[in-house]
C-alpha cells in the first residue's frame, strides 16, 4: 500500500501503510481548517479486543494529526468521533485513538470497556482516521499525558523505581501484602528490581494479574527468584484484561481469588506495571480488612507518584491526580460497590460492599474469611 501526501501545491507518493491527506484552505485560521486523513487496515486485535492498525504516530503526525485532536474512525460498517490521545484518558467504556508510546502501531480502543461489536472481527478491513476538530481535548492530553522512563538512574530508589512497596490499609498487618511491577515480563527493565524485592520481602505468593500459561513460556529470561516461584508452584495465575465491568474480568478474577485462599501470605500482587489492575485489586483485599475508602485511593495514587515524580502534597500534581482518580479508580469502586454516585464513596461500607459482590459471583465467606486471615493474622 502507500501514503498519499496532498496538498493545494504538491503531491508525493511514498511507500508505506496508509492514505494520507492535507490540505489547507482560506487565509484565515489555515490550521484549524487544515484537513488531515489516514487511510489503513485493521491489522489485528489485541489481548483486550482493541483495534492495531497498521499506521505509526509519527505517521500520524506527519499527516497533520496532534494528540489531543478529535478525530473521525470509520469503516464501511460504522463511524466514531473520538479523541487522539497518548494514554487511557476517556471514561469507563468510551472510546478513542490511543498513540500510546510503547505501542508500535495506532490503536482504536475503549477504556475499560470493549468496543462497538460492530468494529469486532475485521481484521484486514479498511479503516480511516479523519481530523474533526483540532486541538478539542488538548487540555485533557496536557494534563493526563504524562511520561515516565524506564532508566533506574531517572528515579531516587529501587524500589520507587519497580514501584514496590508494602500495603498495609485497614487492619492489614505488616510485610502481609506487597505489590509492584511485573517480576516475569521485564520489557520495561523492571522484573530484576522486582524478583530481588520480593525475595527480600519473603513473599510466599505471587498473585499474576498479567499472564497465562502462553505469556509466562514466551518470557526468555526470568530472574532467578521469580522463575523458583513459578516452578514451585507458588504463582496464582489470574489474566485480567483492563475492562472491570466485563464479565471475563470478574469472572477471572474471583476464580483467581478463590485459589489464591488456599495459598499463603506474605502475598505480592502484580499486573505489568503495577498501577491499575494491581490497584484495583489491592482495594478490594484492602477493603475486605476494613480500610476505608481514603486509604485505598492513596495506596492507589502511590504508583502513579513512582511512575511520574509526583507529590500528593503539590497542588497541581493532586489535580493531575485527580484525572486518574475520575476516569480509573472512582469507576472501579463505584462499580463493586454498586453506587452511582461517585459522592458516596467516602461513606460506603467497602468491607460489606466487597464482600457481598464477591458472594453473589462465586465466593464462599469460608474463602473470603481464608484471605482475610492470611492478611491480618
Amino acid at each position: 500500500m502507500k501514503i498519499r501526501i496532498y496538498t493545494t501545491v504538491v503531491v508525493v507518493s511514498i511507500t508505506l501503510v496508509a492514505l494520507m491527506v492535507l490540505a489547507s484552505c482560506g487565509n484565515k485560521n489555515a490550521q484549524d481548517k487544515q484537513s488531515a486523513v489516514v487511510e489503513t487496515v485493521i491489522a489485528a486485535y489485541d489481548e483486550f479486543g482493541s483495534i492495531d492498525t497498521d499506521v505509526t504516530r509519527e505517521q500520524m503526525q506527519q499527516a497533520g494529526f496532534d494528540l489531543g485532536d478529535e478525530v473521525e474512525v470509520s469503516t464501511k460498517d460504522t463511524t466514531l468521533v473520538v479523541p487522539l490521545y497518548d494514554g487511557y484518558y476517556v471514561k469507563s467504556g468510551e472510546n478513542q485513538v490511543v498513540a500510546y508510546p510503547t505501542y508500535k502501531h495506532v490503536r482504536v480502543a475503549a477504556n475499560f470497556g470493549s468496543l462497538p461489536d460492530i468494529l469486532l472481527n475485521k481484521q484486514g478491513e479498511k479503516i480511516t482516521f479523519k481530523l474533526v476538530t483540532k486541538g478539542k481535548y488538548l487540555e485533557v492530553q496536557k494534563a493526563m499525558g504524562l511520561a515516565y522512563t524506564n532508566n533506574r538512574k531517572d528515579y531516587d530508589s529501587d524500589e520507587e523505581f519497580a514501584n514496590f512497596r508494602m500495603v498495609t490499609v485497614g487492619r492489614i498487618a505488616p510485610s502481609r501484602l506487597f505489590r509492584a511491577a511485573s517480576p516475569f515480563d521485564n520489557s520495561a527493565s523492571r522484573a530484576t528490581y522486582v524478583s530481588a524485592l520480593i525475595e527480600k520481602a519473603g513473599v510466599h505468593t505471587i498473585f499474576d494479574l498479567a499472564d497465562d500459561e502462553n505469556k509466562m513460556k514466551s518470557y526468555s529470561a526470568i530472574p532467578e527468584f521469580s522463575k523458583k516461584m513459578w516452578n514451585n508452584g507458588n504463582v496464582v495465575l489470574c489474566p485480567l484484561t483492563a475492562d472491570f465491568l466485563s464479565d471475563d474480568f470478574n469472572q477471572k478474577l474471583v476464580s483467581g481469588l478463590k485459589e489464591l485462599a488456599k495459598h499463603p501470605a506474605p502475598y505480592f500482587v502484580h499486573c505489568t506495571e503495577g498501577k491499575d489492575r494491581t490497584g484495583y485489586v489491592c482495594a478490594m483485599l484492602g477493603a475486605l480488612c476494613g480500610a476505608s475508602y481514603d486509604e485505598v485511593l492513596h495506596d492507589y495514587l502511590l504508583s502513579y507518584c513512582n511512575y511520574y515524580h509526583l507529590s500528593l502534597d503539590k497542588k497541581e500534581d493532586m489535580e493531575v491526580c485527580q484525572k486518574f482518580v475520575e476516569l480509573r479508580f472512582e469507576p472501579c469502586v463505584m462499580n463493586y460497590c454498586n453506587i452511582n454516585d461517585a459522592s458516596q464513596l467516602a461513606s460506603v461500607d467497602l468491607k460489606k460492599a466487597y464482600t457481598e459482590y464477591l458472594l453473589a459471583h462465586g465466593m464462599t465467606q469460608a474463602e473470603i474469611d481464608a484471605i482475610v486471615t492470611s492478611l491480618t493474622k
